[in-house]
């Protein structure tokens, strides 16, 4: 007996009302993903029979996503700012939060006049954030760093994607392979949930080494503080962390001698992006 569009959209909506807040839109874009066609299609063709050498595999991209597998791991891309990028396992799925980052970035080097920034992106993931600065600073000279190559090659896929020829890719635990060069820029969103967190029960599927930091989840946030002066030209630093961070990481900065340091708030009003002036110690 052939299932319909609607029918499949209808009975896989009932069962993932009990784990997602957008069920419905999920089924749907499982639906449209495996048949390999838009939502537009779906919408217009709700009577359509599915071909049934699709159902099994319907089935088994439905049934991760009733595991609790997140939606982009399973279509195998996210948006963000507004670009297509591909995710895998094997790095973090870019949230909406992070767009400020961009939005700051992009305000300084306007107000500053930096013609032609050099931008380092320390633990780059998917690479969503150098790409988004690629892409709107597109004579900007960006470097992307990753300690794991697995993840650097999700990145490079997707500056090739979006057709950025002003990025380059480096296998790096933070500043380690980087030498010999000056920034005006760094940024990083790096891992500041503490190891014992309870929110990590609900980020099983993401890389545990792109999210957990020693020391409360302050690790590798106070490393990237103490560290970035040796890499800037008197440049200025940016860093995500949590909601409720931006307190300590001001006093870190401060206390590594920061000027002007400043900490915005994201789309839910949490201060999510700390960043100030590196102190010159050459």
């Amino acid at each position: 007996m052939s299932v319909t569009y609607a029918d499949w959209v209808s009975k896989a909506q009932s069962k993932l009302t009990s784990i997602s807040e957008s069920a419905r839109l999920d089924s749907q874009l499982i639906l449209a993903h495996a048949l390999n066609k838009d939502m537009t299609h779906l919408l217009t063709w709700p009577d359509k029979s599915i071909p049934e050498n699709l159902i099994h595999a319907l089935q088994a991209l439905l049934g991760r996503r009733l595991a609790g597998e997140p939606m982009a791991y399973i279509l195998g891309q996210c948006e963000f700012w507004g670009l297509t990028l591909d995710v895998n396992s094997d790095v973090l799925i870019p949230r909406a939060d992070t767009e400020v980052v961009i939005e700051t970035i992009l305000k300084v080097v306007n107000d500053l006049g930096l013609e032609q920034p050099r931008i380092l992106d320390l633990g780059t993931g998917s690479g969503a954030i150098a790409i988004a600065l690629a892409s709107e600073l597109p004579i900007a000279k960006v470097t992307a760093v990753d300690v794991s190559s697995a993840a650097l090659t999700v990145a490079q896929l997707n500056a090739n994607k979006h057709r950025l020829k002003n990025i380059s890719f480096v296998v790096s635990n933070w500043f380690d392979a980087i030498t010999g060069q000056a920034f005006d820029i760094i940024v990083s969103n790096p891992p500041y949930i503490a190891e014992a967190d309870p929110h990590l029960a609900s980020l099983v599927y993401e890389p545990e080494i792109a999210l957990t930091a020693k020391d409360a989840g302050y690790a590798d946030l106070a490393l990237l503080i103490q560290q970035a002066p040796d890499y800037a030209a008197s440049g200025w630093l940016f860093l995500e962390h949590g909601y409720n961070q931006s307190e300590k990481v001001r006093h870190i900065m401060q206390q590594c001698d920061y000027q002007q340091v400043v900490s915005v708030k994201d789309l839910a009003g949490h201060e999510r992006c700390t960043f100030g002036k590196i102190p010159n110690h050459g």
